[in-house]
């Protein structure tokens, strides 16, 4: 059997070498993800386990997958954090501002915005001694729960990946063992 090294992107037939790829199905993508990368992921994971069978095919699928989605899961991660930016600062100035958290939250929006107002926010902060470590230290606080749900996803996709290539590598052990044992002709 020919083994074909098709991107993921291109359609594949029943008629192919591979048809059973086709019953496996594409990857899905979120918008903006670098599907070229994960067809080079693919073809570095399929060319070490060199699939012979659909059951080969399908580990080689679910290794790429387990690992993709964990990398995106921690850029989400990430985002996360981001995300949480303008809340965090807006709860360290809380306490100069008293009673008025509007005008916090509004210091907090000018920091992170593009205008002139955003100056007078840096030296209000600067005023205060707030950092933006202490603001992306906050914001993982403020985002806590969701960033452990990540952390949980995170680690289940680990766990399956290494289940994959450690029952990889004990298929590899037995193949070894199987040709150190077969007979040597030496006609």
């Amino acid at each position: 059997m020919s083994m074909k090294r098709e991107s993921w992107t291109d359609d594949l037939s029943f008629t192919d070498d591979l048809s059973f790829r086709a019953l496996i199905g594409k990857p899905s993508f979120l918008a903006g993800e670098d599907r070229a990368a994960y067809d080079r992921l693919r073809f570095a994971i399929q060319s070490e386990i060199n699939p012979r069978t659909i059951f080969d095919e399908m580990r080689v699928q679910e290794l790429t997958d387990k690992f993709w989605e964990e990398q995106r899961i921690k850029r989400h991660q990430i985002a996360l954090i981001q995300s949480a930016k303008v809340d965090s600062l807006s709860s360290l100035l809380a306490p100069y501002y008293g009673d008025d958290l509007d005008a916090a939250l509004e210091t907090a929006r000018n920091y992170y915005s593009s205008d002139q107002e955003r100056l007078r926010a840096q030296k209000i902060v600067e005023q205060f001694g707030i950092t933006d470590e202490q603001i992306e230290a906050n914001g993982i606080h403020v985002r806590s729960l969701a960033i452990l749900a990540l952390d949980r996803m995170i680690s289940n996709r680990e766990t399956a990946r290494n289940r994959l290539i450690k029952d990889h590598e004990r298929r590899q052990r037995r193949v070894e063992k199987a040709k150190r044992r077969a007979p040597v002709n030496d006609n």
